[in-house]
This record gives C-alpha cells, structure tokens and sequence, in this order.
C-alpha cells in the first residue's frame, strides 16, 4: 500500500523488461529460433513456446511500453491517491504485459489461446479501474464481449486447425487437407478473431470508449501493443 511498494513494483518490472528486450534483441540479431516444452499432465496439452525473429519483434514494444508506462504510472497514479484501485492497476498492468508476452511465445494453439483470455481479462479490470463511473463499466463491458467474441472465433480457428493438421502447434495448413475451402475459412476466422482485437473497421466499435475510459498509461499500452497483437496473429497465422 506504500509508495515504496509502488516503487518496488516499477523497478521490478522495468529490470525484467530490461533483460527481456535484450534477449530479443539478440534473438533478432541472429536470426535463431529457440523452442523449449514444457512439460504438462496431458502431453498434448503441455505447453510449447518458441521465440523467432516474428515474435522477437512484437516482444520489443511489450517491453518497451510496459517498462515506460509503469514508470509513468508511479507519477500519474500514485498509492496515497489513488488507495481504493492503485494495488489493482499495478497488478493487472504487469499481468496484462506477462500475457501479451505469452501470446506472441506461445507455439501451440492451448498455450495461445490460455494467453489471450489472461491478456483478456486483465485488460478488461485495467480499463474498469475506475470501476466506481458508470460509462466506465459500460466501455468495460463492451469491451469485454467484443473480445470474447474475437476468442470464440479464435477457438473455431484452432479447431479447424486441429482437424485438418491433427496437432494444436501453430503450423501451416497440411497440403494434405481434405477438406475443401480451408485455407479460405482459416483466413476468415482469423480475420474476425484477429481484426476484432486489432479495431479493424467495422470491427472497431468497441474501441474509442475503452481507450477514452482507461486510465492514460493503460490507454498506451492498449493502443501502442494490445491492437498490435491483433496483427501479430494475422502475421502468425496467414505467412
């Protein structure tokens, strides 16, 4: 509750920020991919992640937006004014900035999609924060149907990718598929998951009350990465 613990806070996601941002750009540096698995109850559901050069350069503004906008926030958003909703920012601000991360790492469609809800719903309470205001909550709910319409699409997309590859990893469609038009449902679906969250128009109507409504560090991570990943999975799933 202290402003020491807000200070805490900061230092310690900008450390990580810091670290991260340099092994990305090594990453991009060399042009490797790093894949590690992690080892789960259900071996097909155990986590995959990967780091290429694609999602190396989405990690970089994650960090570097989240780095500067906890710095900003201990300024903007102090403890000793803000004691009924201060702790929650800083919490789901970090946790919003884990899950963007998880989203452009993970390597198979459960991790990914585990991810997007997590960045979901922590983007979802960090635009409430002001939880108290009415039109808050209305941008708030707007917001969150749109996007959980975005990860039923998602789900769809994943399923039919299931179908025709037989594995959840974020892999190309098999040339093998049987199934006719594919390709072409796999571009909609990802259209609609993916322009959705990214504001494309029409599909942007939850956009400008949810920015209008958040807090300004928030705002600027909502409109500097979160859209943003909306064109990552557009990247990821059509190249």
């Amino acid at each position: 509750r202290s402003a020491l613990g807000q200070t805490i806070a900061s230092v310690l996601l900008v450390g990580g920020a810091v670290l991260g941002a340099a092994a990305a750009l090594s990453l991009l540096g060399s042009g490797q991919v790093e894949t590690v698995r992690l080892q789960g109850v259900l071996s097909e559901l155990s986590p995959r992640l990967r780091i290429d050069p694609l999602a190396a350069f989405f990690a970089l503004p994650i960090y570097l937006l989240g780095a500067v906008g906890s710095l900003y926030g201990t300024g903007y958003w102090p403890q000793a004014e803000h004691p009924e909703n201060g702790r929650k920012l800083r919490l789901c601000f970090g946790v919003l900035i884990a899950a963007l991360l998880g989203v452009v790492l993970a390597a198979d469609g459960a991790s990914f999609l585990v991810a997007w809800e997590v960045m979901a719903l922590s983007a979802f309470l960090l635009v409430t924060t002001e939880d108290d205001r009415g039109e808050v909550r209305d941008a708030g709910w707007i917001y969150l149907v749109a996007t959980h319409a975005s990860a039923l699409a998602l789900f769809a997309l994943f399923g039919l990718l299931w179908s025709v590859n037989a594995s959840l990893a974020l892999e190309p469609v098999a040339r093998t598929s049987s199934l006719p038009g594919t390709t072409g449902v796999v571009f909609a679906l990802a259209l609609l998951g993916f322009g959705l969250k990214a504001g494309i128009v029409p599909m942007h109507f939850w956009l400008p009350a949810a920015h209008a409504n958040a807090p300004s560090h928030v705002s600027a991570l909502l409109s500097g990465v979160v859209l943003k990943i909306g064109i990552y999975g557009l990247l990821r799933t059509l190249t």
